[in-house]
């Protein structure tokens, strides 16, 4: 069973963590492949950190499409 989410930057104003278990315990109820979440994980918190270091909200409900778009590009290059 994977394990729950611990992201690096946690703080009462920043609702990413709440969301980002309630999504992972949807995922794990849903019995999806545990690599599967550890690869999610991955992603949400990678996401996170890049959204920290480049001044994007990291609350899912002001996270926009250029946002994702400008994380995949900084992955890509």
């Amino acid at each position: 069973m994977a394990e729950p989410v611990r992201l690096p930057i946690e703080g009462a104003d920043d609702p990413w963590h709440a969301l980002w278990e309630s999504f992972e315990r949807h995922l794990r109820a849903d019995g999806r492949d545990p690599k599967t979440i550890v690869a999610y994980r991955k992603a949400g918190r990678d996401f996170h950190e890049w959204a920290h270091e480049h001044h994007v909200p990291c609350d899912p409900a002001e996270v926009r499409r250029e946002h994702i778009e400008a994380w995949l590009i900084d992955l890509r290059e």
